[in-house]
């Protein structure tokens, strides 16, 4: 990156704040990025090659060079996710102040993509709930993509402002908010995130920052945990937001009592990731304690349809439940017509949640009826709770690469719905006509690389 097209304001800002580390900071920018994952420890492991660990999060790890992800089935099985080393940070909090044994309610309020509700979903008891939400559509669409690729039950994706959460009060044990910031974390990744910048941004991002946090903070229950970060530099969206909510908003920041790895700086409300100390982008996060429950800003309830219905497991038929491998450990209801199943604590919040909220998804959807056939929906080929006994094939690369691209294969199988495998992994289901392997794979998540690419 060439640091003379970076705002000069910017500039100026971070010559103050650094001072002689400066320097180092704009040689830093002029890196390539460094690649991260984390592993979805539910699902099989993908070897890689000169791979390192990353010291902050047990599931993830650097790569040596970025991978073609796109051309890889295991991205697309969910057995992984791709996300910046820093932000995986709040896996140290979540370690010191969260009981792993407790079923706990978490709310990610500004999750899409997914990468911290996915976090968060390998990080909680399994009894616990995982509320996920994105009021951009196009961004709640990648963000329901990447919960279902994940693949467990206790999750529930709702599209909605942080006041739509009002009337829910003293809900949540734990809360995440990454908040719209103005992205000077990013710069070195995203060259998006320089033409977005402007000292005006930075004062809108403040202001809506401000609005999220009053409206979110009563959905906390006492004692309850907030973690709040953003990716910039600038103190007023970091250290003044957080030191607002301990002076004026019941609040108590929670330290780390483990001794913090080299280079990440620990500040006076907070801990902060500069890219020429740690191998990460610009990252910032605070972990807040909530003191004692404060009176509430007005709500207005809006109208909700009932959104799901409650059903007995009498009520499913038998070629929905045979596609589960414990049908009955697990609660059944519909939405949008599917057959979806959850565990008993998730069920119950949902049922708080749809008065109040939109539902985009929740638990696993199975499928639909269809006349006397079933319709199967891939978050059932996906979920690691799917009946590893089903009919299955199991397809090279070129052929399941094919599949992710949306194209029927001609392959010779038994007639019926097949759970489609790449290396023992599921990417989908297919309904064989015997000669032919007929595509079901979602349309409008297929790859529109072309093959030569790929291979």
């Amino acid at each position: 990156m060439e640091t003379q097209k970076l705002p000069k304001e910017f500039k100026s800002f971070i010559e103050t704040l650094l001072s002689d580390e400066a320097n180092v900071f704009w040689e830093a920018l002029n890196e390539s990025s460094p690649v991260s994952i984390r592993q979805n420890l539910k699902k099989k492991e993908k070897h890689w090659q000169q791979a390192t660990e990353i010291e902050w999060c047990k599931s993830g790890k650097y790569l040596s060079e970025r991978p073609l992800f796109t051309a890889d089935p295991y991205f697309h099985a969910g057995c992984y996710y791709v996300q910046e080393a820093a932000s995986m940070f709040l896996e140290q909090f979540l370690n010191e102040n969260i009981e792993a044994d407790t079923a706990i309610t978490a709310l990610d309020l500004c999750a899409a993509p997914g990468g911290k509700t996915t976090h968060l979903i390998s990080l909680l008891n399994e009894t616990s709930t995982i509320v996920c939400n994105e009021i951009v559509p196009k961004r709640n669409a990648i963000l329901c993509e990447n919960i279902t690729k994940w693949g467990t039950a206790n999750t529930v994706v709702t599209q909605n402002e942080a006041k739509d959460f009002l009337p829910l009060q003293n809900f949540f044990d734990l809360i995440v908010v990454d908040a719209p910031c103005s992205g000077e974390g990013m710069f070195r990744k995203d060259v998006r995130a320089i033409a977005e910048w402007s000292e005006k941004n930075v004062q809108q991002c403040n202001v809506r920052q401000v609005e999220i946090l009053e409206n979110i903070i009563g959905t906390l229950k006492e004692n309850g945990i907030l973690l709040y970060s953003t990716c910039t530099f600038e103190p007023s969206e970091n250290e003044e937001k957080v030191k607002w909510l301990c002076s004026e908003k019941g609040f108590e920041e929670v330290k780390l009592k483990s001794n913090l790895l080299k280079g990440i700086m620990q500040s006076e409300f907070g801990y902060r990731f500069y890219p020429h100390k740690v191998k990460s982008e610009g990252f910032y996060i605070a972990c807040l304690r909530k003191k004692s429950t404060m009176s509430s800003p007005d709500f207005m309830l809006k109208n909700f349809k009932k959104q799901v219905q409650v059903i007995s497991q009498k009520q499913v038929p038998s070629s929905i439940q045979s596609i589960v491998e414990t049908p009955d450990n697990f609660q059944w209801f519909l939405h949008k017509n599917l057959f979806n199943f959850t565990n008993q604590n998730t069920l119950n919040k949902l049922l708080s949640l749809e008065k109040f909220l939109t539902v985009k998804q929740a638990g696993t959807s199975v499928g639909e009826l269809k006349g006397s056939d079933v319709l199967l929906d891939h978050a059932a080929a996906v979920s690691i709770y799917r009946n590893g006994n089903l009919p299955n094939i199991n397809l090279e690369k070129e052929d399941a690469l094919k599949f992710l691209k949306g194209e029927s294969l001609n392959i010779a199988a038994p007639k019926g719905w097949l759970a489609v495998l790449f290396e023992g992994v599921c990417i989908g289901w297919a309904k064989s006509t015997a000669s032919r392997l007929n595509n079901h794979y979602p349309k409008h998540w297929k790859i529109r690389m072309d093959m030569a690419e790929m291979l």
